[in-house]
């Protein structure tokens, strides 16, 4: 009898208990650029949304500017900023920190105006898309070893690890491409 009622008061207890999102930090941004290139850009949530600025040579540091396009997570994001050689356009690339499909890969001119942006059904499979590894807070569809991102020799070019094994393509620059 007693088994019986911590059982239903287990059960009745996790009916009201509310979800919680995975065991991971709020925010993080990490930086991938070409070897023997410097981080050139930063990315920061200001108060009004995301914003970036650009760092012409080292020590050389220009203001913080508006980038649109980019949603907004107030509690929990992991973005990705990928830097290109040329310095004349780099990625976003949103590493799952929620279930939309769309905007999972952003380019920007140095400037901070968007060039394209991506989501799951333009470069995965239907059936990578349907299964698509979520939890709670999470989509986890890059790689789940890094590297998720491999910078080309040309440093233009970078690979994109899939959870599925496979890689895209993506190519920054005036006109951007992904693979």
């Amino acid at each position: 009898m007693l088994a019986r009622t911590l059982i239903a008061l287990s059960l009745s207890l996790a009916v009201y208990t509310p979800a919680h999102a995975d065991d991971c930090p709020g925010f993080s941004i990490t930086t991938t650029k070409p070897a023997g290139d410097y981080a050139w850009a930063e990315l920061q949530l200001g108060k009004a949304g995301w914003e970036v600025r650009t760092i012409p040579k080292p020590g050389e540091i220009g203001p913080w500017r508006a980038l649109a396009g980019l949603a907004i997570y107030k509690d929990h994001g992991h973005l990705n900023l990928v830097l290109g050689k040329s310095h004349d356009a780099f990625a976003v690339i949103d590493g799952g920190s929620d279930h939309g499909d769309t905007g999972k890969i952003q380019v920007f001119d140095a400037a901070g105006k968007q060039l394209a942006s991506w989501g799951f059904a333009d470069f995965m499979t239907r059936v990578e898309r349907d299964k698509l590894p979520r939890s709670i807070s999470h989509t986890q569809w890059l790689s789940a070893e890094p590297p998720w991102f491999t910078a080309r020799p040309d440093g233009r070019t970078f690979e994109i690890r899939l959870y599925s094994g496979r890689g895209v393509v993506l190519t920054l620059g005036p006109r951007p491409t992904l693979k």
